[in-house]
């Protein structure tokens, strides 16, 4: 007899929980990487910075757009988990490129 790994809860409740979660972990972000620590200093710096920036206006939408979505709808669907999902991933993938870009500027 095997026991299945637990499936992840698909609920409306959960998904809006770490929707909000990231909006204010974007907040978080944007405000570190537009701190006068790390502002760029050179040009491939400033260029890192501009694409960060406007990588994260973009999450800012998909987040309200994802979270209204949500709030609209009575049932969560498959193609609403992937969704947020692939935003989430999305969310780390941005994340880590923050991260980065700021360890790049402290060193220089």
């Amino acid at each position: 007899m095997t026991i299945d790994a637990p499936k992840p809860k698909k609920d409306k409740q959960s998904l809006l929980l770490r929707i909000e979660r990231t909006g204010h972990d974007i907040d978080q972000i944007e405000k570190q990487l537009c701190s006068y620590r790390y502002e760029p200093r050179t040009l491939e710096s400033y260029k890192k910075f501009e694409v960060l920036k406007s990588r994260l206006e973009h999450m800012h939408e998909d987040n309200r757009t994802l979270w209204g979505n949500l709030q609209r709808n009575m049932d969560v669907k498959e193609a609403e988990y992937r969704k947020v999902r692939s935003h989430l991933l999305d969310f780390n993938d941005l994340q880590f490129g923050v991260s980065v870009y700021m360890q790049e500027v402290r060193g220089l």
